[in-house]
């Protein structure tokens, strides 16, 4: 695993670099989606995920390659060590000269989450973990001691222009249900770096009713590794497969959250 410690110091100043570089500087947008004007890339999304994979490429040149935008070794990424990438996570943020959005990279084993990092780049460091319930941001063992009298739940809503309609009604219950309670407090940041703060202790939970593993893989195995559950949104075991995910840092909220969903 050291190699891989090694890469993520390496990789993360180059991409928060790169990015800085293009931030706030946005001259083109591309559609990936006509029926979706919310699904956009960027020229800092393809200079990051350039920078990425050529540097995948050299330390790990036998491994697979996911990544959102332009390449995929692999359509399998259940199949062998195989990195999951999505250059920057909340592109409309980004474009939009709003600092607060990810990049997201996950290494997989043969289906199973080995290592992530994230960078987050609204406070210019990053998250990341190599597994023995461990997260450290920078070079820094991280430890959570966040005390809350209420608890802090993210609903991607940006997330509902692609789910099912019956999905899409199940999420509105929950957050009418968390908007009247004084138990909770909403938000919706519509972007992973949310997810992964839930594994530093500042959110408690994470909701996504339509994503691809790029988006959550990462988070969520720094979850994992903080002692949190995750799962699909009818309990189910979420994997490199789902297109939905429900989290939480402990398994009484993740319990009360299912209820809630599927009543």
């Amino acid at each position: 695993m050291s190699k891989i410690v090694d890469f993520f110091h390496t990789i993360s100043p180059k991409i928060i670099k790169s990015t800085n570089n293009t931030f706030g500087n946005i001259k083109e947008i591309k559609y990936k989606d006509k029926n979706n004007p919310l699904d956009i890339v960027t020229k800092g999304d393809f200079d990051n995920e350039k920078i990425i994979i050529s540097e995948i490429k050299k330390w790990f040149p036998d491994h697979n390659i996911v990544a959102e935008e332009t390449f995929s070794s692999t359509k399998n990424p259940e199949k062998g060590k195989t990195w999951i990438i999505d250059p920057i996570c909340g592109t409309l943020k980004f474009k939009n000269g709003i600092r607060f959005f990810s990049t997201n990279v996950a290494l997989a084993n043969n289906g199973k989450l080995i290592a992530s990092c994230v960078i987050d780049h609204c406070k210019q460091e990053y998250v990341w973990s190599t597994g023995n319930h461990e997260i450290y941001i920078n070079k820094k063992k991280f430890n959570s001691n966040r005390k809350s009298n209420f608890t802090t739940i993210e609903v991607d809503l940006s997330s509902t222009t692609q789910a099912p309609l019956e999905r899409i009604e199940n999420i509105l219950k929950l957050v009418s249900f968390l908007a009247r309670s004084k138990k909770y407090y909403l938000s919706t940041f519509c972007t992973s770096l949310a997810y992964t703060y839930t594994s530093l202790g500042r959110i408690d939970g994470y909701i996504n009713s339509f994503s691809h593993a790029w988006d959550t893989a990462a988070a969520n195995f720094l979850l994992l590794q903080a002692g949190g559950i995750v799962s699909q949104l009818d309990g189910t075991p979420w994997n490199l497969s789902s297109d939905n995910v429900l989290a939480a840092r402990d398994k009484e909220l993740h319990a009360e959250l299912l209820s809630i969903l599927n009543s």
